[in-house]
């Protein structure tokens, strides 16, 4: 026999200081820290809310963005978090250590794309993952 009973799931509100446009943002438009501020915001409503200014740091709004309108990563499109001929932090990470040298961009990418760096001290090139803005990341080769 088959249970034919609806179930029905009650969420409380959960409400956190989340990230909202702080006045109009066109589509397309980069999102700019001082185009955002905090709202109180019902996380269990919305659960992809950017909870940080720093989340949306190197996207562009996917459609227009009202004043007040909350963030969610739905409403994000990837942007160039890393743009042709900038600086950029390498950072190699390995079990027990981190390191960080100086590089360039020869080409645009978002977070986590991988993109051609290069090593400004040696002028060698390879590939690395965009982690942040300005940031990208190598992981060590295991030995065997």
């Amino acid at each position: 026999m088959t249970d034919t009973r609806a179930t029905t799931a009650f969420l409380r509100p959960l409400y956190v200081d989340a990230v909202v446009a702080r006045g109009e943002v066109a589509a397309g438009q980069p999102l700019r820290a001082e185009a955002l501020g905090t709202g109180e915001q019902d996380l269990a409503a919305i659960p992809d809310l950017l909870l940080s200014p720093d989340q949306a740091a190197g996207y562009r709004a996917r459609r227009t963005l009202r004043a007040g309108q909350p963030l969610r990563r739905s409403l994000l499109q990837g942007g160039s978090a890393v743009a042709h001929g900038q600086p950029l932090r390498i950072v190699a990470t390995g079990q027990g250590f981190q390191i960080a040298i100086a590089g360039t961009a020869p080409e645009d990418g978002g977070v986590g794309d991988s993109v051609r760096i290069r090593n400004t001290s040696t002028g060698k090139t390879t590939r690395a993952r965009v982690l942040a803005p300005g940031v990208v990341g190598l992981e060590a080769e295991a030995a065997p």
